[in-house]
């Protein structure tokens, strides 16, 4: 009992002296430095409005000071929870949170994104991009080619993408017609080396039967189907359970 009421102080304690957490920012950026202009804020924006228009990611970035002797990775990751990024069920949030006064930066990502983006791909793409122009003093610029970075490289159509973002079947059957694909040509070109030009027309040399329905007069297309998207910048449910990247420059 002793014990119990000693942890619940200091959980008291420590919560007591937590800094407050701002609200969810409408555009996805909070700058409560000054450190960015009113035009890098709107260029990282339109980036990041983009990610979530093209993948349904909340991509959000957080200029913040004074952390209160809080630990930047906790801090980020009560940010995070608080301002719910990403869908309720797929937990596909992000957030960069940046502390131009201990010079410390924090990438948190979703659950449903650590496959996609790992810990490894964080920490390659922030000391490409965010690093190089935060030593310079560019804080807008960094975020905006980190931004950019993460977008081409969910973009890109690489099977480590593909497969952790949408499941492994979609990676099966996309093999699978291929397969079929080549199987058809093939075919296609046994049949028509099997033919020879006689009388003003082409005719077959041999015969051969057809019963999986690849008859001689049949013919076939390609159909397919296609989705919308869906837009709209408010806390979307998601959660997260402390992967990401820290950093410093």
């Amino acid at each position: 009992m002793k014990g119990f009421l000693i942890s619940q102080i200091i959980f008291l304690g420590l919560h007591a002296t937590a800094r407050d957490l701002p609200s969810f920012p409408a555009h996805l950026i909070l700058d409560e430095t000054g450190t960015l202009s009113s035009q890098q804020i709107q260029s990282v924006s339109q980036r990041l409005d983009q990610i979530y228009k093209t993948h349904s990611i909340q991509f959000a970035v957080a200029f913040l000071n004074q952390m209160e002797g809080e630990d930047i990775e906790g801090f980020a990751n009560r940010l995070f929870r608080h301002w719910k990024l990403g869908d309720a069920k797929k937990n596909d949030g992000l957030l960069l949170v940046v502390a131009p006064d201990i010079r410390r930066f924090r990438i948190e990502v979703g659950y449903g994104l650590e496959g996609t983006l790992p810990d490894a791909r964080m920490s390659q793409l922030s000391r490409e991009y965010l690093v190089p122009k935060f030593k310079a003093g560019d804080y807008g610029g960094g975020v905006l080619d980190f931004a950019e970075a993460v977008q081409k490289y969910l973009d890109a159509p690489t099977p480590e993408v593909f497969e952790n973002r949408f499941g492994v079947w979609p990676v099966v059957i996309v093999w699978s017609l291929l397969l079929s694909f080549l199987v058809f040509v093939a075919w296609a070109n046994r049949r028509f080396s099997a033919m020879k030009y006689r009388g003003g027309r082409w005719s077959r040399s041999w015969d051969y039967s057809s019963p999986s329905g690849w008859g001689d007069q049949s013919s076939g297309g390609f159909w397919g189907s296609g989705g919308g998207g869906f837009g709209g910048q408010k806390p979307g449910g998601g959660s997260s359970g402390g992967g990401g990247f820290s950093g410093r420059w």
